[in-house]
């Protein structure tokens, strides 16, 4: 074995004599004379990602999924169900309703009054501003219902202990709750928390109100509703937006609002059902009282 191993060593040896190859010396003189270059790329790369992760908003997608409970479905028998998996279309015409319900601008309406988002705070940095949450210390709140153009984005700073807001250089108190007026002097009621607001009194904000529809129409440009299998009753739901807390407040609204829908049709579709039976009771006990003064006469 000795003398098999020793052979072949030398064997090897005499092959890269023979051939002259030398992989370290092939790279060093394949790349060494271009480290300059490498260098070069390699501090741009991270300088241009730098520059981008600054210059850029970042995007949140927050998911969730619903299931849609087929009311159909829940008496069915064998023979049923064997019918309903012959018919293709009927479980998606009961999925394609509710994502329907789900974007109408009722529930999209809804979403946009409970969460208030025709008002919005920025908050000014070197590079891009910063969207603040929908909890931001200093709440306005829309009192009209009327065609609003909105206002274009205003400046703001705060002095904290003078309880104070500087609005493009309108001096206005800072109470727990007062009227304000924006843009063409449209109303708004000012919450202010004082204690949470402490911690931004160094920082310039930008507040920015757009109109009812606007509000609306961007909800439903953040909002995807999609099922992947429209055999099954599960609904996929998807919100985007360049604050985390704004996706997902909007997303679980969304899901509140659909329910809330849901539970007023089924509480409609109730009373309506029992005022139908109450007017049939009346009718049937008028016409057996009619009926036992017949027998009485006769």
């Amino acid at each position: 074995m000795n003398r098999l191993d020793n052979n072949s060593s030398s064997n090897t040896s005499d092959f890269e004599q023979e051939s002259g190859f030398n992989l370290a010396e092939t790279l060093r003189e394949l790349f060494l004379p271009y480290w300059p270059m490498f260098l070069v790329s390699i501090v741009l790369a991270i300088s241009l990602g730098y520059v981008y992760l600054k210059f850029t908003h970042p995007v949140y997608q927050v998911n969730a999924k619903i299931l849609i409970k087929d009311n159909k479905k829940l008496g069915a028998s064998a023979n049923d169900e064997l019918l309903e998996q012959l018919d293709l279309f009927s479980g998606s015409k009961v999925l394609e309703n509710e994502m329907e319900i789900i974007k109408s601008r009722l529930i999209l309406a809804d979403v946009s009054q409970k969460l208030s988002n025709r008002v919005k705070w920025f908050r000014e940095r070197r590079t891009i501003d910063v969207l603040m949450d929908f909890d931001f210390p200093v709440k306005l709140v829309p009192q009209f219902d009327e065609p609003f153009q909105g206002t274009n984005p205003l400046m703001v700073t705060f002095d904290v202990p003078n309880k104070t807001m500087f609005m493009d250089g309108q001096a206005i108190p800072l109470e727990d709750s007062s009227y304000i007026s924006l843009g063409n002097r449209q109303t708004f009621l000012m919450r202010v928390d004082l204690p949470r607001l402490e911690k931004w009194k160094k920082n310039t904000f930008y507040v920015h109100v757009q109109n009812r529809e606007h509000a609306i129409n961007e909800i439903a440009a953040t909002l995807n509703v999609s099922a992947n299998n429209k055999q099954n009753t599960i609904i996929d739901l998807a919100v985007t937006s360049n604050n985390n807390q704004i996706a997902l407040a909007t997303l679980n609204q969304v899901i509140h609002s659909y329910k809330d829908a849901s539970i007023g049709d089924k509480q409609l579709l109730a009373t309506n059902t029992l005022n139908f039976i109450e007017e049939r009771l009346y009718l049937l006990t008028m016409q057996l009282d009619s009926v036992e003064k017949d027998v009485e006469i006769f």
